[in-house]
């Protein structure tokens, strides 16, 4: 548990665990927020897997003939230049 919670977020967790069971709501709160927090993280995560896999199957039809390349930064002008 100590890699998803700060230093004071583990004190005060331990804190309220010293409480007893009156303080499982507390608990159980602190819990909540931070699985809220983690399943964030994990769906921009997600996003920034899903772009590079398409990016990667993009580069895959190119290089395989399936479809011509284009480039956001450059014009497809510099890119012929550059190619002869």
């Amino acid at each position: 548990m100590s890699a998803i919670m700060t230093l004071a977020e583990m004190k005060e967790y331990l804190a309220y665990c010293l409480e007893g069971p009156s303080s499982i709501p507390e608990r159980k709160e602190i819990l909540a927020v931070k699985k809220e927090a983690l399943l964030a993280s994990m769906e921009k995560l997600q996003k920034a897997i899903d772009y590079i896999d398409w990016k990667q199957n993009f580069y895959d039809d190119v290089l395989s003939g399936k479809i011509e390349y284009h480039s956001n930064l450059i014009s497809d002008e510099e890119i012929a230049q550059k190619a002869q």
